[in-house]
Protein backbone atom coordinates (compact mmCIF):
# COMPACT_ATOMS: atom_id res chain seq x y z
CA UNK A 1 0.00 0.00 0.00
CA UNK A 2 1.25 3.47 -0.86
CA UNK A 3 1.57 5.96 1.98
CA UNK A 4 -0.20 9.18 0.99
CA UNK A 5 2.77 11.13 2.39
CA UNK A 6 5.14 9.63 -0.21
CA UNK A 7 6.01 11.97 -3.05
CA UNK A 8 5.72 11.03 -6.69
CA UNK A 9 9.24 10.96 -8.09
CA UNK A 10 8.48 9.59 -11.56
CA UNK A 11 5.42 9.10 -13.70
CA UNK A 12 5.37 7.23 -16.99
CA UNK A 13 2.71 6.49 -19.56
CA UNK A 14 2.81 3.02 -21.03
CA UNK A 15 0.29 0.84 -22.77
CA UNK A 16 -0.52 -2.48 -21.13
CA UNK A 17 -3.55 -4.61 -22.01
CA UNK A 18 -4.76 -4.90 -18.43
CA UNK A 19 -2.98 -2.21 -16.41
CA UNK A 20 -2.04 1.45 -16.39
CA UNK A 21 -1.66 3.52 -18.54
CA UNK A 22 0.04 5.50 -15.77
CA UNK A 23 3.03 4.07 -13.95
CA UNK A 24 4.10 5.99 -10.86
CA UNK A 25 7.15 5.65 -8.64
CA UNK A 26 7.06 7.10 -5.14
CA UNK A 27 9.91 8.28 -2.95
CA UNK A 28 11.48 5.42 -1.03
CA UNK A 29 10.00 2.77 -3.35
CA UNK A 30 11.93 1.34 -6.32
CA UNK A 31 8.78 -0.15 -7.88
CA UNK A 32 6.36 1.55 -10.27
CA UNK A 33 2.64 1.22 -9.50
CA UNK A 34 -0.06 1.28 -12.16
CA UNK A 35 -2.96 3.71 -12.13
CA UNK A 36 -5.84 3.99 -14.54
CA UNK A 37 -7.13 7.33 -15.80
CA UNK A 38 -9.50 7.75 -12.85
CA UNK A 39 -7.09 6.66 -10.11
CA UNK A 40 -4.20 8.85 -11.27
CA UNK A 41 -5.98 11.94 -9.98
CA UNK A 42 -5.46 10.60 -6.45
CA UNK A 43 -1.70 11.14 -6.76
CA UNK A 44 -1.15 13.65 -9.61
CA UNK A 45 -2.85 16.80 -10.79
CA UNK A 46 -3.56 16.64 -14.52
CA UNK A 47 -5.65 18.88 -16.73
CA UNK A 48 -8.87 17.48 -18.16
CA UNK A 49 -7.44 17.94 -21.66
CA UNK A 50 -4.30 15.89 -20.95
CA UNK A 51 -6.29 13.18 -19.21
CA UNK A 52 -8.77 13.03 -22.09
CA UNK A 53 -5.96 12.75 -24.66
CA UNK A 54 -4.32 9.92 -22.71
CA UNK A 55 -7.65 8.10 -22.35
CA UNK A 56 -8.18 8.28 -26.14
CA UNK A 57 -4.62 7.09 -26.78
CA UNK A 58 -5.02 4.18 -24.34
CA UNK A 59 -8.32 3.16 -25.93
CA UNK A 60 -6.85 3.39 -29.44
CA UNK A 61 -4.03 1.07 -28.40
CA UNK A 62 -6.57 -1.53 -27.32
CA UNK A 63 -8.31 -1.65 -30.71
CA UNK A 64 -6.79 -4.43 -32.84
CA UNK A 65 -4.94 -3.07 -35.87
CA UNK A 66 -7.25 -4.96 -38.28
CA UNK A 67 -10.23 -3.10 -36.83
CA UNK A 68 -8.41 0.23 -37.18
CA UNK A 69 -7.66 -0.50 -40.86
CA UNK A 70 -11.28 -1.39 -41.58
CA UNK A 71 -12.48 1.81 -39.89
CA UNK A 72 -10.15 4.00 -41.92
CA UNK A 73 -11.32 2.43 -45.19
CA UNK A 74 -14.94 3.24 -44.36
Amino acid sequence: MIDNNDQVVRARIRFDWSMGPFWVQFSGDPMFHDYDTEEILEVLTLSKEILSDIERWDLACRIPSTTKKAETRG
